[in-house]
């Protein structure tokens, strides 16, 4: 942490009639600032704290634009509220982004009294954009539910959920509906140009500025769901915060934003029921920074692995078959601590997994686990799991020695991926040409030169030098490639789900805002489990006015059902398209795309390609899930002045379906079904450029 941290910190438990008080928040905004006093000097501090009557409506506005307003860019603003969530009746200019009809809110000190009002999601939206102007570093920590709840005792702990139904006000706001000037959000003109990263809505006359700044929200349950509030070490704390500071204060070493998560949900788990934390980045390759740094984590961190008192009584960890894990495959046991699994030797023993259902997967340890500890995972290859095959042409045996012993020493590689010895089995080629290992698809896509095979068009940035070092990096790339085809392909055969009720519509988005369909689709009755939308042509002329596109994903079956979506790049990354994780929606609710814009990359028209597909992966279950496991970076663009002298793209068109790239820029399965069940839909868009 190379700024300055500023702080606001509020607790509210002394709420005035009607909403119910609360006895925790105080004591998990002060073990907060106790954690930041103890870890941060105390020069680089500045802490603000709000606590009960303090915490009103207005003053929150006013410490979160003036005090986490003076965070410059290398500093970390933080914002830790403790107290009621609820939900408030939308102003109708807002029922376009929000399918409920409702936002959601924390509860101020004085929003339930005559002519108070709660703190809206897009308020707070605008509150953290007017910070993210000048600071890279915003991090929410909300301890707070978003849904209407009750209070309900749970034997002598006194279980009590930090929620407070829209209701609950004063009798004369009870059925009110907020004006729209009544909001803390920017408007402009309708005719104005929208300069602001984010949504836009139109009311009237008027275009109301809903922005998507830069910034990592923790918070204590999902929308639908209640936070609560327990006795934990002889005071009263939110579940949530306390097991937040507990990871935090016990791990040996730093640790991201998501491993963190994962090891919160497993404490909460064994804490309180239908409780979930939630973790959203608007740049999701900030969840994998180290905790108030800039510091990219390790990323090859296996999977974590606990003991479930409250649901299993068992070893569990949050990974199964959405990630390929089936049941019987074997395990490597390690320490928490440890931070790269690469040495296979400094494991403490194996195990076996006992059972794979969708999310989660059950764990029988060959030896005796400390149910108090966590531990981490490494899954090892499963002969029956599909693997992408690579076939190796070289220019040299000591090239191909290099890279057979790389395959050889991963720990992780040969669960994607395998060398094989015959063309046919091949899905694609891993080259080694003059010093440079290349990737291309498929021996159909190679051109000759001086009577030598060589990629046409290489499928990521190529290696430069062959070195043991270099042939690891190839065998990683593989790797890499054979995650990306596998979340591809992912499907289930045997779920019950129907796909046809899941509508996928991919909206072109103009200057003004509006949105005009360009394909609306429903699920081809394939093979079930890889159910396959036909596909979307979007096209375009000019590099420098790229089309803007959105997607909407609708929930028309029966039930409520959580949904991700995924942005599959023909440069192997996997990215999340929607603004948060996933979402849980109920019938004919629907989610939104972060708005971006698609681009077939100069790199591949130097080739004299000029179109590429974009795979659109939406998988939907009955369970939550952390996609987030599924996510990876880019291999990046191959270069065309490489001493393997490339030529321009002959005649590959009959590739051009195997091969995609990543052209787009964000803004911002006749077996009885199991208890959980999953389903995938892949939607495709063509993407041209039209011109010279």
């Amino acid at each position: 942490m190379a700024g300055k941290i500023y702080a606001l910190i509020i607790g509210i438990d002394d709420y005035p009639a009607p909403v119910p008080k609360l006895s925790g928040c105080i004591h998990d905004a002060n073990a907060m600032k106790a954690y930041l006093e103890n870890r941060f000097p105390k020069d680089s501090l500045f802490i603000k704290t709000l606590f009960d009557k303090d915490a009103s409506r207005l003053n929150i506005l006013q410490q979160f634009e003036g005090h986490l307003g003076k965070a410059g860019k290398d500093d970390f603003a933080i914002f830790f509220y403790a107290g009621h969530g609820s939900q408030e009746k939308a102003h109708e200019a807002f029922w376009s982004i929000e399918p409920d009809k409702k936002n959601e809110t924390l509860v101020c000190w004085d929003s339930r009294i005559e002519d108070g009002m709660d703190l809206a999601d897009k308020e707070l939206a605008t509150l953290i954009d007017l910070v993210a102007e000048k600071c890279d570093n915003v991090v929410l920590m909300v301890d707070a539910c978003h849904s209407g709840g009750i209070t309900r005792n749970i034997g002598e702990d006194e279980v009590q959920e930090r929620a407070v139904d829209m209701d609950v006000r004063a009798e004369s706001a009870v059925n009110r509906t907020r004006s729209l000037d009544s909001y803390f959000v920017r408007t402009v003109a309708a005719d104005e140009a929208d300069g602001a990263t984010g949504r836009s809505v139109h009311f009237e006359e008027v275009k109301v500025i809903v922005p998507s700044p830069r910034h990592i929200a923790m918070s204590g349950a999902s929308s639908f769901q209640t936070a609560k509030e327990t006795t934990l070490g002889r005071l009263r704390r939110g579940v949530f915060t306390f097991s937040l500071i507990k990871v935090l204060e016990e791990s040996p070493v730093p640790l991201s934003y998501t491993e963190i998560l994962r090891r919160v949900r497993a404490l909460v788990t064994n804490k309180a029921n239908d409780q979930m934390p939630q973790l959203d980045a608007e740049i999701p390759a900030d969840a994998e920074r180290l905790f108030l740094s800039t510091v990219k984590a390790n990323n090859n961190l296996g999977f974590l692995l606990y003991y479930d008192t409250k649901n299993i009584g068992g070893w569990v960890i949050g990974a199964g078959q959405l990630l390929g894990i089936q049941t019987n495959a074997k395990v490597l046991i390690y320490k928490a601590s440890v931070q790269d699994l690469k040495d296979k030797t400094s494991y403490l023993g194996k195990g076996t997994v006992m059972n794979a259902t969708g999310a989660y997967s059950i764990i029988g340890a060959d030896f005796v686990l400390d149910t108090t500890l966590h531990y981490k995972v490494v899954v090892l290859p499963n002969v029956s799991q599909p693997k992408s095959g690579f076939i190796v042409i070289s220019d040299t045996p000591a090239a191909t020695g290099l890279l057979q012993t790389a395959l050889e020493t991963s720990p992780t590689a040969k669960t994607y991926t395998r060398m094989v010895a015959t063309p046919t089995e091949a899905d694609y080629v891993l080259y080694a040409y003059k010093g440079d290992f290349m990737i291309g698809n498929k021996l159909d896509g190679m051109v000759k030169e001086r009577g030598v095979d060589k990629p046409s068009v290489p499928l990521a940035t190529q290696i430069t030098g062959y070195s043991a070092q270099n042939a690891e990096k190839a065998i990683t790339y593989m790797e890499h490639i054979g995650r990306w085809k596998n979340t591809l392909d992912l499907g289930n055969p045997i779920s019950q789900l129907d796909a046809s009720q899941f509508v996928v519509t991919v909206y072109q988005v103009g200057a003004d805002g509006t949105q005009t369909p360009i394909g609306v689709q429903f699920y081809k009755d394939a093979t079930k489990g890889k159910n396959q939308m036909s596909n979307i042509v979007f096209g375009y002329t000019d590099d420098n006015n790229l089309p803007k596109f959105q997607i909407k994903v609708e929930n028309k079956s029966g039930q409520r059902l959580y949904f991700s979506l995924l942005l599959l790049s023909s440069q192997f990354g996997v990215f999340n398209a929607f603004k948060e994780v996933g979402y849980w929606l109920k019938p004919d609710e629907f989610a939104l795309s972060r708005t971006g814009r698609f681009i077939v990359p100069k790199e591949f028209r130097a080739f004299g390609r000029k179109e590429v597909t974009e795979n659109y992966k939406l998988i939907v279950s009955t369970e939550e899930f952390d996609p987030r496991l599924l996510i990876q970076d880019d291999l990046g663009l191959p270069k065309p002045n490489m001493r393997g002298g490339l030529d321009p793209l002959r005649g590959l068109n009959k590739i051009i379906g195997d091969v995609q790239n990543r052209g787009v820029m964000f803004d911002d399965e006749d077996t009885e079904a199991p208890s959980f069940d999953w389903t995938t839909v892949l939607t495709q868009v063509k993407v041209k450029y039209n011109g010279v």
